[in-house]
């Protein structure tokens, strides 16, 4: 497939010491928020994708002006839905 790394964005991390951002996900290695002495791995979407669809959502609700709301909200629900999809991870509540 003659696929290049890029080298500006390609790294060894040590994911249990650090955080990284993969594919819209940040991944860390947390400790437990009950104070036991174990730690988890937590998924969660990037601070860039979450800005992202903030940033999304205001154009939206701007671009309606003084349309019925009913519209409005159809839109919104509708790309909320897709992202709220792409970022769930299936087996984890």
């Amino acid at each position: 497939m003659k696929l290049e790394l890029n080298e500006e964005k390609t790294k060894i991390v040590d994911a249990r010491k650090e955080s990284f951002d993969f594919l819209g996900f940040t991944i860390r290695y947390d400790k437990d928020v009950y104070g036991a002495k174990r730690r988890y791995w937590n998924i969660v979407p990037s601070r860039k994708s979450q800005k992202k669809i903030r940033r999304n959502l205001d154009v939206c609700l701007k671009s309606y002006g003084h349309s019925p709301s009913t519209i409005l909200l159809k839109d919104m629900n509708s790309k909320i839905r897709g992202w709220l999809n792409y970022y769930e991870i299936p087996g984890i509540s």
